[in-house]
């Protein structure tokens, strides 16, 4: 019989998987900001702006399926680990999950305001929530890493 209050390896290696996929997409969206910062329009640049755009859609989603996948593993289990890896862990998961949901709905708000059914301030106030939400990915990153060792 297993101790309930120990962590599975399912549940160990879902949380490896959330930092790697929270790491990847960090590194794709910082490698598209500094693409869109340091590259003057020309038109080759295009489509290496495209590629670099299109490498944090695959991290977003590969993120949502790492996030998906150690949140149902962790719900599983019906408990917080006392474990200071899997509580570091869960939060990350939960700033994903925060995360993932903003950008959700920026994109909403976009695509309401690209059709003149919503306000320009409702997509500024949804960036500037996104922003916030990546900082506490990073922070939740972060803490994972050094419990991890």
């Amino acid at each position: 019989m297993t101790d309930p209050a120990r962590p599975t390896l399912t549940t160990i290696d879902g949380a490896s998987m959330l930092a790697d996929a929270a790491s990847e997409h960090l590194r794709s969206l910082d490698a598209y900001v500094h693409f869109i910062r340091k590259h003057e329009p020309t038109p080759g640049s295009h489509q290496a702006e495209a590629a670099c755009r299109n490498k944090v859609l695959g991290t977003e989603g590969d993120l949502k399926q790492a996030t998906g996948e150690f949140q149902a593993g962790f719900e599983a289990g019906g408990r917080e680990f006392s474990d200071p890896k899997l509580g570091s862990a869960s939060a990350l998961s939960h700033a994903c999950m925060a995360y993932l949901k903003g950008q959700e709905r920026r994109v909403e708000a976009s695509a309401r305001w690209l059709q003149q059914q919503g306000p320009l301030g409702e997509v500024e106030r949804e960036i500037v929530l996104i922003e916030a939400t990546e900082q506490e990915v990073r922070w939740t990153l972060l803490a994972y890493q050094q419990h991890s060792g």
